[in-house]
């Protein structure tokens, strides 16, 4: 098992604070101390990257477009500004998660727990025998190959977006609320209201070449998967 974590921040003493935390835990670290360097050493990846948000010369979100260009590895966002905005566009640009300075040992503890046991989850599914294809309408859905095919072409979906059309298609036409999509899609991770109507919006954006809306909004209490949007001669724009 890989027991790999890379630290990514200019501030010293913040790096050395999580390595006591990761070693203590078990882990081994690598140390960067600003963003050079970080996406030629993705040849052999980490099992998850600890990457500060606020770096002189190079955003962490600017870095973590960069990372998501070259792997998927587990994305952890840490940061010493209370923003939402940063918080929104890191996790749409495919971080998994977002921790604010300072935090308690024991909470950094158990995001990293939580989410390498979410991404163990997820590439062992791989082994595992080959379960039903999902289909709702021309909408299809493969949870072990992780694609999605609509009207005959493969949609590319981060693995966030993917876990939230799943959820969507195992019970089309249910009104979810935001808590079980966030049960459902994120492990069970709390995430603010304008994180989950975020990415929301960006699985609706891979539908909007078709001129196709997939999703009802219910006001005041959630989403559902339209049925009828996604059944054979429903009308989709070359």
């Amino acid at each position: 098992m890989n027991k790999l974590i890379w630290i990514v921040d200019d501030d010293l003493v913040q790096r050395q604070i999580i390595r006591e935390i990761l070693t203590q835990e078990g882990f081994e670290t690598r140390e960067f101390d600003g963003p050079n360097g970080v996406v030629e050493a993705l040849s052999n990846p980490p099992a998850l990257i600890l990457l500060d948000v606020r770096m002189p010369h190079k955003k962490g979100t600017q870095l973590c477009g960069e990372i998501r260009g070259n792997s998927d590895v587990p994305i952890i966002f840490v940061s010493s500004a209370n923003d939402p905005v940063d918080r929104v566009v890191g996790l749409e640009l495919g971080a998994d998660d977002y921790i604010n300075k300072p935090f308690h040992p024991k909470e950094l503890a158990a995001r990293v727990h939580a989410l390498l046991r979410r991404t163990s989850v997820e590439s062992q599914s791989s082994a595992a025998p080959r379960e039903g294809v999902i289909k709702v309408g021309t909408l299809s859905l493969d949870p072990v190959e992780m694609t999605v095919d609509f009207a005959g072409e493969e949609l590319s979906l981060t693995k966030t977006e993917f876990r939230l059309l799943q959820t969507f298609m195992e019970q089309p036409g249910k009104v979810f609320t935001r808590q079980e999509l966030m049960k459902g899609a994120y492990d069970g991770t709390r995430v603010s209201r304008k994180t989950i109507d975020s990415h929301i919006r960006r699985l609706r954006s891979n539908f909007a070449d078709y001129d196709i809306d997939p999703l009802r909004t219910v006001r005041g209490v959630g989403y559902a998967l339209i049925i009828e949007a996604l059944e054979e001669g429903a009308e989709v724009s070359e």
